[in-house]
């Protein structure tokens, strides 16, 4: 507990409780209240000065000279990181717009200049079948087709000089010039008659055909490399531009951090010079804090008590749970590579884990009551929790219970399970025990009930660790506010053995022990 010298103490109330202490007082004067005097002792009296508040007005004037420069640091560092991010930001577009627009022209480029060679490849098939058909009853047929294949070419090609740039532009015209003598030289052909086509086609074909056709395809050639050498221009530029991008943002960048920096050390100084006035302070309120403590102790102990329960109860309940959850997920990446049924299995598991966790934190908030007791029982809540011990990590639970325990009172149905629940996670987290025998036995008579769980795992020494954990600090509390005994038995290397025996209402008991054995 933080004793606040701002407290306020209520007069009237003070003086009911501690009648001694003011017998001598009056009411303090609220318009002009009095300086605390160090000399008085606590069961002399006291009243609540104004130091504070005087001491507050200096801390103010002391703050309203460095919060500016501290708020326009605050603000320019904001500033400078979220201009860092836009730039940032806008000049990933701009690059990946630029990229994109190069790529997109290269492809339509190659895309279309290979369709200017295949059209010239197919010129030169319809060429070759006129020229083998005997006939000439299919010439408008191959002049349509041919006259087609021209029409298509000089269409692409009119798509790639849009696209080209400079050093393309004249290959390309010297191309279209070339195309056009090649186009024309293949129309004398269809007026050819069948004997002139028979006696004159080989030599035509490789006397005009093939070089010209070579020719257009060498030149295609070259123009596409001439591109391809373009588009890496192109990548290079906008690489570099990327680079400047770089070198500024990494300035930007610097000058961020330099003025975080700026800003962490004005504001250490700030922090070190109110921590400075916060020990003065302290000094002078001292005083104030040791007459107020006897009241203050009060509701400090109810406070803490009620924290001790809320401690112990999350612990046992939300922490158990929680440690399921975990085991079960370490179970999931284990189940990763294996048969999908045990994977299903395990995850519906782990979410239904995860929904009983949900539940118990809201009932938690509602009293802090476990559900398993009330919905199943004390029996079927133990064998559940074995089962469930046993399928997360392996660890042969059994649980005996030689006698029908479901009658008890809810606090003690209560107890013996979150002190079995308490074990169990014990032994997984720290026994390394392969098998745990849980036993749970109602006394001939009526008189009370007793429970064992025991392990074969490593083993401890009690007298060097029982409350040193929240867990058995928890379970003793439990035991004890039922009157109850719990004694822990441990040699290292042999097991643990937990004995508690809880007397029903009106029976005597003896107090919580542990001893080694």
């Amino acid at each position: 507990m933080e004793y606040r010298p701002e407290c306020r103490l209520d007069w009237p109330q003070a003086k009911r409780r501690f009648p001694e202490s003011y017998a001598d007082s009056s009411a303090p004067d609220h318009k002009n209240p009095a300086r605390l005097d160090g000399s008085r002792t606590p069961s002399a009296g006291v009243a609540v000065t104004g130091c504070r508040c005087d001491n507050r007005f200096a801390e103010m004037r002391a703050s309203a000279r460095t919060w500016p420069i501290l708020l326009f640091g605050l603000v320019s560092l904001l500033v400078l990181i979220i201009l860092s991010a836009l730039a940032g930001a806008r000049m990933a577009a701009q690059t990946y717009q630029e990229m994109e627009t190069i790529h997109q022209s290269h492809q339509v480029f190659d895309q279309a200049l290979n369709q200017v060679k295949s059209h010239i490849f197919l010129a030169s098939i319809y060429l070759r079948d006129f020229l083998l058909d005997p006939s000439n009853a299919n010439s408008d047929y191959y002049r349509h087709q041919l006259r087609e294949s021209q029409s298509a070419a000089q269409s692409q090609l009119a798509q790639i000089k849009q696209l080209s740039g400079h050093p393309e532009g004249s290959r390309l015209a010297e191309l279209e010039l070339q195309m056009q003598t090649y186009w024309n030289s293949l129309e004398p052909v269809f007026t050819w008659s069948a004997d002139e086509k028979t006696r004159l086609r080989f030599a035509f074909v490789r006397r005009d055909v093939l070089p010209r056709r070579q020719n257009l395809l060498s030149m295609a050639e070259d123009i596409q490399s001439l591109y391809a050498q373009n588009y890496q221009r192109e990548q290079n530029r906008v690489n570099s531009s990327r680079a400047r991008f770089q070198k500024y943002y990494q300035n930007l960048v610097l000058l961020t951090l330099a003025l975080g920096l700026v800003v962490t050390g004005v504001a250490v100084h700030r922090s070190v010079r109110l921590e400075r006035r916060a020990a003065e302070q302290q000094v002078r309120t001292e005083q104030a804090e040791r007459e107020l403590r006897l009241l203050s102790q009060r509701l400090v102990k109810a406070q803490e008590e009620e924290r001790k329960r809320l401690s112990r109860e999350l612990h046992d309940e939300v922490g158990q749970m929680l440690t399921g959850l975990r085991l079960a997920l370490g179970q999931l990446g284990e189940l990763r590579d294996g048969a999908r049924e045990q994977f299903d299995q395990q995850l519906a598991e782990a979410k239904s884990s995860t929904e009983q966790t949900l539940r118990v934190v809201r009932r938690l908030a509602m009293g802090l009551r476990p559900s398993m007791l009330d919905d199943l029982g004390l029996g079927p809540a133990l064998n559940w929790q074995a089962r469930e011990v046993s399928r997360q990590t392996g660890i042969d639970v059994n649980i005996q219970i030689t006698e029908p325990v479901d009658e008890l009172q809810d606090e003690y149905r209560t107890c013996l399970y979150r002190v079995v629940q308490e074990s169990l996670t014990n032994c997984v987290r720290h026994s390394k025990a392969k098998h745990v025998n849980v036993e749970l036995v109602r006394e001939t008579g009526s008189e009370g009930v007793s429970l064992t769980v025991k392990d074969d795992g490593v083993g401890f020494v009690p007298s060097t660790s029982v409350g040193k954990g929240l867990g058995l600090v928890g379970m003793e509390e439990r035991v004890r506010e039922l009157g109850g005994s719990m004694m822990i038995q441990s040699v290292p290397g042999t097991g643990t053995t937990l004995r508690v025996r809880l007397p029903f209402p009106g029976v005597n008991n003896e107090k919580t022990e542990s001893v080694a054995g």
